[in-house]
């Protein structure tokens, strides 16, 4: 019995025991953060491939974007159709168009192009999908001065360029602003923008210039009006515009301007809203500034396209119009002078080819003239011009129909 409690009482070594315990349970905490951390930094690597995949995918969507609104194509690219892979960074990224559709025609066409992407880095794989719709755009502004000169005249504090988009509202047989904005006044050179700056009376006629851009005035500093460089539409294009469009007008809408005035004094009507017509005239010859010259005197309506080439175009009366109007060509200007109601919903080009001194005006407006951007204006104009024309002529832009990622 002794030597059993002797035994069992004999404390020697129980150190030992403990710290070998002890011991256990630190290398097993160790092996435990050891292994914890390897699953964080796991965790996190595979956290870090998925989000480089997803922007690789985002990037893919973006060069769809770019190859549909750069190609010169009808349908812009085909559907089912995918790119090769290409490599940036760690990753890759591959760029299909599932499918491709259209409506309306002519100028009018809208393209919608289902986009897909896949980005790919290490063993993560993002998905993502995007449609988009690719319109033509028949101009940039309310007023587009386009060729090698600007020279203008704005009297008093009645006349209007807006670049705000007015929509015609057929219930109430009226325009409507509405939806987004163009500039104002585009021009192609800094140089000329300073040009029309300062034709422009700081305090009473900047206000008067409205669109894109526009500031208002404050209690310390002049209203900025909605002025820009803007060369999506350069002078070669605006002329390839004109002839394509005089191209396309009946016999009986085409008029040869003689070398002088051609004098206009009665009621016309060129076209309407919903018949709408291009009308064009043709200068051959006696090319002076201010001749030869349309001037038009009487009351004058139109919808559709108006186009003058190496001529003046003047209207001295009333003058409403919706569409679009250029006027193009060696020494010619647009101007419209004295009062009644002139009131243009569209756009208008005005693109001097030649040169011809300062003391002459590419524009001149007087009294309550108003030139208002129109989508709706604009698209009376449209449809006179081909596709295949379109594609080499015109700017385009794109905007999202939806944008989301694609689960596995």
């Amino acid at each position: 019995m002794s030597l059993g409690r002797r035994i069992f009482d004999n404390e020697q070594g129980m150190v030992l025991v403990i710290s070998l315990l002890i011991l256990a349970l630190l290398i097993g905490a160790g092996v435990g953060a050891i292994l914890s951390t390897q699953t964080d930094l796991k965790t996190s690597g595979n956290l870090k491939t998925a989000a480089q995949a997803f922007y690789l995918a985002e990037a893919g969507i973006e060069r769809g974007k770019k190859t549909v609104k750069d190609s010169t194509s009808s349908p812009p690219v085909t559907a089912g159709s995918c790119a090769a892979a290409e490599t940036l960074g760690d990753g890759s990224f591959t760029v299909c168009y599932p499918s491709v559709s259209t409506s309306g025609s002519g100028a009018a066409t809208v393209t919608t192009v289902t986009i897909s992407s896949t980005g790919n880095v290490g063993t993560s794989t993002k998905a993502l999908q995007s449609a988009i719709n690719k319109v033509f755009v028949l101009s940039q502004a309310a007023l587009s001065f386009t060729g090698n000169e600007a020279d203008s005249t704005f009297t008093g504090a009645a006349f209007k360029i807006d670049g705000n988009n007015w929509d015609y509202n057929s219930s109430k047989s009226a325009y409507e602003q509405t939806g987004s904005s163009r500039l104002g006044v585009s021009v192609p050179t800094a140089a000329t923008e300073t040009l029309v700056n300062s034709a422009l009376d700081d305090k009473t006629q900047n206000p008067l210039v409205t669109g894109a851009g526009f500031t208002a005035a404050t209690s310390k500093t002049n209203a900025a009006p909605s002025l820009d460089v803007d060369t999506a539409f350069s002078q070669s294009k605006v002329s390839q515009l004109a002839d394509e469009f005089c191209n396309q007008a009946l016999p009986a809408n085409k008029t040869t301007i003689p070398n002088s005035t051609l004098k206009i004094s009665g009621s016309e009507t060129w076209g309407t809203r919903a018949s709408p017509i291009i009308k064009c005239f043709q200068a051959t010859s006696g090319f002076t500034p201010g001749t030869p010259s349309v001037d038009v005197s009487g009351n004058t309506s139109g919808a559709g396209v108006l186009v003058v080439r190496d001529s003046d175009l003047v209207f001295r009366g009333a003058f409403n119009w919706e569409g679009l109007v250029i006027v193009t060509g060696q020494k010619v200007g647009f101007g419209l002078l004295g009062g009644g109601s002139r009131d243009l919903y569209g756009s208008i080009f005005i693109n001097e080819t030649n040169f011809d001194p300062v003391t002459y005006k590419e524009l001149v407006l007087q009294g309550s003239s108003s030139i208002r951007y129109s989508d709706s204006a604009l698209k009376m104009a449209y449809n006179f011009l081909p596709v295949s024309f379109l594609n080499t002529i015109l700017p385009t832009t794109v905007s999202n129909v939806y944008w989301r990622e694609v689960l596995n």
